[in-house]
């Protein structure tokens, strides 16, 4: 993910990723398996540009929220279903409506997520990033 996001007094300098589906346990013996067959997908993905919806705090994390379009919906269903299909990994609830994003903080302190979104809310983001594909 490329981005225009430098703060010396933020966490933005990590590589950014788009978070595409909930996260699923999975059995010790398949785990490089099943990473190694999504970072071939998404390593054959050209890149393609997301709109920024700005910095939000949802639950336990500050989030730079990814407009929906139909790209990430196509990537979105092919990780579902495939991951399903291949390894039984099934849907979270959230998969069905999911919210893309890029976090940029995560804590259970309430208080320590809620000082993150004030410090992050008045960075400025780019209206839009270029997703790559790339892991």
């Amino acid at each position: 993910m490329t981005n225009s996001l430098n703060s010396a007094n933020s966490a933005l300098t990590l590589p950014l990723h788009i978070s595409l589906r909930m996260s699923f346990p999975a059995d010790d013996l398949i785990c490089e398996e099943i990473i190694e067959y999504i970072a071939r997908y998404l390593g054959s993905l050209s890149p393609f540009t997301v709109e920024v919806q700005g910095i939000e705090n949802f639950r336990n994390i500050v989030w730079l929220k990814i407009k929906t379009c139909p790209r990430l919906r196509e990537i979105h269903s092919w990780l579902v279903d495939s991951l399903s299909q291949k390894y039984g990994t099934g849907a979270h609830i959230f998969d069905s409506d999911f919210m893309y994003h890029i976090s940029l903080f995560l804590d259970d302190d309430p208080a320590k997520v809620n000082r993150a979104y004030s410090a992050l809310s008045s960075e400025p983001v780019p209206v839009n990033m270029t997703a790559n594909g790339l892991l």
